[in-house]
């Protein structure tokens, strides 16, 4: 039996494994988000007035399909949409590599850019039971590149870059 769900088992089991090795930090309040192409880190702008960098983003703002770039109220997946970093796919999904890497407007991959989820595996007109499951293969595949991304020595994270979700 297959059900729609706000986050999969495999989706959550990634993302406990991130806030338990501290590797993730939670955010409220998100404004906007822009790239620099030099640095390779996303600049993240807080209604606070608040600006942090981080190497990766997680969008925990729900259960979508497709990003609205003329959104009135944008969340993440819009405000990526607006810069161009994410495209939409005309039936909703956005275009990405077979490791889940995002591929800009100009069909550049961000290597540390990652999408998973229901947006990243929907592609249909009408939603189906089954498109908020990723495969455990899948799974696995995001991990491997997620984790190349780190220098690590014996299984210890050795970089200290942040990540943060909305």
């Amino acid at each position: 039996m297959a059900y729609l769900t706000g986050i999969t088992p495999v989706n959550a089991r990634i993302m406990l494994h991130l806030y338990e090795k501290n590797r993730i930090i939670e955010h409220h309040g998100l404004a906007s988000v822009n790239y620099d192409e030099v640095n390779h880190r996303f600049r993240l702008l807080f209604t606070s007035g608040e600006v942090l960098h981080a190497t990766t983003l997680i969008d925990a703002t729900g259960y979508r399909y497709k990003p609205d770039p003329n959104s009135v109220k944008p969340m993440l997946l819009d405000n990526l949409a607006q810069t161009g970093l994410i495209t939409a796919k005309p039936y909703g999904g956005i275009h990405l590599t077979d490791h889940y890497q995002v591929i800009d407007k100009h069909g550049k991959v961000h290597e540390n850019l990652f999408c998973i989820g229901p947006i990243a595996n929907y592609n249909h007109p009408v939603p189906t039971p089954h498109s908020s499951f990723m495969a455990y293969r899948d799974a696995d595949l995001v991990i491997e590149k997620f984790a190349s991304t780190f220098n690590t020595i014996e299984n210890r994270v050795t970089n200290s870059n942040t990540e943060c979700f909305q």
